[in-house]
C-alpha cells in the first residue's frame, strides 16, 4: 500500500500540481527516496508521505 501512495503522489505532483509549482515532482521524489532509506519497520517513515501530502495541498493547481 505504502508503494501505491508514493505512487499517486508522484503522479499528483505532475497531474494537478503541474506548472502550479515546478519544483513539487522532485520534492516528492526526493522525499520517497529518504523515506527508503529507513527501515520499513520505523513509525516515523510515514512522516515522510505525510509531508509530501501537506506540500500537495498547500501548492498552486495548474491542470494546462
Amino acid at each position: 500500500m505504502e508503494n501505491y501512495l508514493w505512487q499517486r503522489l508522484m503522479v499528483i505532483s505532475v497531474e494537478d500540481i503541474g506548472f502550479g509549482d515546478t519544483r513539487a515532482p522532485v520534492l516528492i521524489d526526493t522525499l520517497h527516496r529518504q523515506s527508503q532509506r529507513l527501515d520499513p519497520e520505523r513509525s516515523d517513515r510515514l512522516l515522510f508521505a505525510v509531508h509530501a501530502v501537506r506540500y500537495l495541498c498547500q501548492c498552486a493547481k495548474d491542470r494546462s
